[in-house]
């Protein structure tokens, strides 16, 4: 996201929320870890996170993870239980659980209903 999608935020936010976002994608560490990495102390990072995305880094995580589930949920060529597994979920019984409660709908339910849409679409 650019700083113009975010004008709450100033130009040395921006970059240390860009900084962040690649290196909690990249790995799996908590808001201290990643904060050593930038150079930032944790409150800081969690601050530009709420004043950027609404949310803590954690939020924001599996929101992106959960949307890019979806994505791959809708293309159909990828086992939900993979899909799982990419999304960084141990079980895909605890994915199905969180998807549901973030889309309304279980990912086996939201791809039978994205072929639908898709096939009866003008």
């Amino acid at each position: 996201m650019t700083n113009s999608e975010h004008s709450n935020i100033t130009e040395r936010e921006q970059t240390i929320l860009d900084r962040a976002k690649t290196l909690l994608l990249d790995s799996d560490c908590n808001t201290t870890i990643l904060a050593k990495r930038i150079g930032s102390n944790r409150n800081t990072i969690s601050k530009i996170f709420l004043k950027a995305t609404g949310g803590g880094p954690k939020k924001w995580v599996r929101e992106h993870r959960l949307d890019t589930a979806r994505s791959l949920i809708h293309e159909g060529k990828t086992d939900i239980t993979e899909i799982s597994y990419r999304s960084g979920y141990k079980y895909p019984s605890t994915f199905s659980t969180v998807y549901k409660k973030h889309f309304g709908v279980s990912p086996r339910k939201d791809r039978k209903l994205n072929k639908f849409a898709k096939k009866n679409a003008p």
